[in-house]
């Protein structure tokens, strides 16, 4: 019987020629070539990224203490900035509060004298004083003393709700006093900043 075998190439199992492993083999080794040059190509651009990067971080650490310095110098002169605003404002409301305090002494009555001014942005004007009883006539004097100080255009322009807070009578030793509050708010905040003071005004006498 007779066998053809139809199938091109060599047998399964069978293997190559001496002559086509040969052919085969650069082939081979030039793929592997290839690979390795475009990990190589990929690798160049990385490596100068990261360079770059480097440097730049190195650059940076650097720079620092100078950014730093810089930052802390804006910051200081924005403060003297802000001082200087602060002082214009308190030279201005200074002699606005100045005039308002010699109006203030020049109504004041007779027998009558503050111990405490206080001034104060959020908490309005204050006034304690004391007057001497003399038959009544003191109780008088405090609500013409508010009246004279609405009249008074400057005056009220920065505190137009000035009110009698509180009036009693009380004794020191022998001598009868009425001690009175006056208070009311701010128009606006006082220019002249916080003003404070303890010490008695002095005694009225127009």
């Amino acid at each position: 019987m007779l066998t053809i075998n139809l199938l091109s190439g060599t047998p399964e199992g069978a293997a190559g020629s001496p002559l086509e492993q040969w052919y085969r083999l650069p082939l081979v080794w030039a793929i592997v070539g290839g690979l390795a040059g475009l990990l190589v190509l990929l690798w160049i651009p990385v490596s100068l990224q990261t360079g770059q990067l480097r440097r730049m971080q190195t650059k940076i650490a650097q720079l620092a203490p100078r950014k730093a310095a810089v930052d802390a110098l804006r910051q200081y002169t924005q403060q003297l900035r802000d001082q200087e605003d602060s002082f214009r404002q308190l030279t201005a409301g200074g002699r606005r509060w100045s005039r308002r305090l010699n109006t203030l002494s020049n109504l004041l009555p007779e027998s009558v004298w503050f111990t405490e001014l206080s001034l104060e942005a959020g908490q309005g004007f204050m006034l304690q004083g004391a007057a001497l009883a003399m038959g009544g006539a003191e109780t008088g004097s405090i609500p013409r003393l508010v009246q004279e100080l609405h009249a008074d255009a400057d005056f009220a322009a920065a505190v137009p709700e000035l009110k009698i807070e509180s009036m009693k009578s009380t004794l020191d030793g022998p001598i009868e006093l009425v001690q009175f509050t006056l208070q009311g708010a701010t128009v606006q905040g006082p220019a002249a900043g916080d003003v404070k003071a303890g010490a008695p005004t002095g005694a009225g006498g127009r």
